[in-house]
Formats: structure tokens, C-alpha cells, sequence
């Protein structure tokens, strides 16, 4: 395919550049029919026939389907393999994992890996200790919510390790922010986020540390 270097962003009407143009080879196309489905992808040279080649169609692991289901803790876990769909700002945001207009989660000690997000949506007073985050898009995403803390968790090897989004008192303290490489390869973004506290956190081998944007 065709390598480019602006898209249209359908939300707003306005055309955009595209920060890694390569990434754009790197797609994939179904044909849905009554009895089979044909994929044609750019598997980036390797053989798909001889090397691995997932499938996700599962939208989430763990995530209510109704609002303010609220004081709910998940520990222990292992939570992988999701394909949450792009949705813009303002629609309902699936995850991975990801409490959805909750307060009080605690989410706890698990391994999460190989998914999109796990998002929290405006969702308050949430707990998140002492978890793996590896392999997806953001290891934590956080989206108008407030009071929520995020320590001793290990994020690497993802997108971005967290990005905090329209949000205030939050806490990011004593995690480790591993590779975290992607187009974005933030270890940390904030965007219009306010009275955060970052603390005592171990930056390592990503594409950028510390991102801010209006924060």
C-alpha cells in the first residue's frame, strides 16, 4: 500500500499529519461473507504461514456493560487478548479492561498483555497496584477521571506506558515505565490533566519520558 503522510480525522473534518508515515503500509482488509472471511494483511515480510498469526475479535475481558457498577476489585488475573474498537472522545470507551462510569475499583495484581487499553472512563476513586501492563496500545489509559492512583506497577513494552486525559488528582508513584516505543512512545503523556503527582517512578528505554499537553 501506498505510504502516507496525512489522514482526515473523521471526528473533526480536518486533515492531520501523520507523525510515523510507516505505520501506514501496515494494514489490513476483510472481505465478510455469509460463509467465510477473507483477510488480506501486510504482515511486514514475515512468512504468515510459518510464524504466528492472532486473530482478536473479543472487545473486552472485564467490563460492565451497564454504568456505575461501582466497588468492584479485580486481582489476580490474568487478562490478555482484546481488539476495543476506536470510538471518539465523546462515545463509549471499551477496554481491555476498565471500570465504565464506576467509582472505588481496585484492580490489583494482575497481567494484562497483548490488547488495546485498559481505560478508565469517567471513573473515580479507583486503585491500580501492583499489575503488569505489556504488549498493548496504552498499558493505562485514564479519561475524565479523578482521584484515582496508580503504583507499583510495571509497564513496559507498550504504546505508551499511561497517559492521563482530561483528568485531576491523579497519583503515579513507584512504577516502572519499561520501552514504551510505539508511533507515540510516551513512558508517560498528561493531556489537560491537573494536581497530578508523579513520584519516586523508574523511566527507562522510552521513545520520549514525559510527555505534556496543556497539562
Amino acid at each position: 500500500p501506498p505510504l502516507r503522510t496525512e489522514v482526515l480525522d473523521d471526528w473533526t473534518g480536518t486533515t492531520d499529519r501523520i507523525r510515523n508515515p510507516e505505520q501506514t503500509r501496515y494494514v489490513w482488509y476483510a472481505d465478510v461473507g455469509a460463509d467465510e472471511t477473507t483477510i488480506w494483511a501486510n504482515f511486514q515480510g514475515a512468512d504468515p504461514n510459518r510464524e504466528l498469526v492472532e486473530i482478536n475479535v473479543r472487545r473486552s475481558v472485564f467490563y460492565p456493560a451497564e454504568h456505575h457498577i461501582d466497588y468492584i476489585t479485580v486481582r489476580g488475573f490474568e487478562l490478555a487478548h482484546a481488539a476495543s474498537p476506536w470510538t471518539p472522545p465523546t462515545a463509549d470507551q471499551p477496554g481491555l479492561i476498565g471500570p465504565n462510569w464506576a467509582k472505588g475499583w481496585i484492580i490489583e495484581n494482575n497481567v494484562i498483555h497483548d490488547g488495546r487499553d485498559s481505560i478508565l472512563w469517567y471513573s473515580n476513586h479507583v486503585t491500580i497496584r501492583g499489575n503488569v501492563a505489556a504488549k498493548c496500545r496504552y498499558g493505562f489509559h485514564l479519561m475524565f477521571s479523578d482521584n484515582v492512583v496508580l503504583e507499583d506497577n510495571e509497564l513496559r513494552e507498550n504504546s505508551v506506558g499511561v497517559y492521563f486525559m482530561y483528568s485531576k488528582d491523579v497519583v503515579l508513584r513507584n512504577n516502572r515505565l519499561i520501552r514504551n516505543r510505539g508511533p507515540s512512545g510516551y513512558g508517560l503523556g498528561l493531556k489537560e490533566t491537573d494536581k497530578f503527582t508523579i513520584e519516586d517512578n523508574l523511566f527507562v528505554g522510552n521513545r520520549v519520558g514525559i510527555y505534556f499537553d496543556g497539562s
